[in-house]
């Protein structure tokens, strides 16, 4: 596919232009906003460790890189919009499970294992037609539980904040789903709502890592 070629995968994008899409590309403000909330408890609870500093801009950069997708709504920046939010999962089981929970290495592979595995099995098993492309998203969200469960008696905060952004996620991969599907009842679709409940997840996960550094250190 050449990188400049026109994507048209949502609801709301009716033709080509910066503004095709005006509720998916103002809805990203919500990453933003998470992200410079994280920068204001990060600073109350200083020092942290500097792996949430990065888990914050990454928390921020699906915003942007959102925001890309759903005003040039091309090849490259579909890469741009999607490349965040793997970089955000990716790093937060590894942060989390290493240096906040302290697990081995091995058992950091184990996490990462079983997150791939479910992710995958997914992605052959759900058609993409059936959930509007929203299979590989499915292991994401059994990985934020399976956090929340593991948590539930040594931090019970951190387990109710990401017990939280699992159903929050959960919700929105619903509107994420449905988006083409009610094309023609709701001409902007619901893309616009899982930015939404998605900036509310990063900011819950955010919120549930301090809260976890601070238990490290003490």
């Amino acid at each position: 596919m050449n990188p400049w070629d026109s994507v048209d995968i949502y609801c709301e994008r009716v033709a080509p232009g910066l503004w095709g899409e005006p509720l998916n590309l103002v809805s990203n403000a919500s990453f933003l906003i998470a992200a410079f909330v994280a920068i204001r408890w990060l600073r109350a609870s200083a020092p942290v460790h500097k792996s949430l500093w990065l888990l914050t801009a990454l928390g921020g950069s699906i915003g942007i890189g959102s925001s890309l997708f759903h005003s040039f709504a091309t090849a490259w920046a579909l890469l741009a919009d999607v490349l965040p939010i793997a970089l955000y999962l990716i790093a937060y089981i590894g942060i989390g499970t290493r240096q906040l929970l302290g697990l081995s290495w091995k058992r950091v592979a184990v996490v990462y294992g079983a997150f791939a595995a479910l992710s995958g099995l997914f992605i052959l098993v759900v058609p993409p037609t059936a959930v509007g492309g929203s299979q590989g998203y499915f292991g994401a969200a059994l990985t934020v539980f399976g956090f929340a469960f593991a948590l539930r008696r040594r931090h019970p905060g951190a387990s109710h904040l990401l017990g939280v952004s699992a159903l929050l996620f959960g919700a929105a991969l619903v509107f994420r789903s449905v988006d083409e599907t009610l094309c023609e009842s709701l001409p902007h679709g619901t893309h616009w709502a899982w930015h939404l409940l998605n900036g509310a997840v990063v900011a819950c996960s955010l919120r549930a890592a301090i809260l976890l550094d601070a238990e490290h250190k003490a």
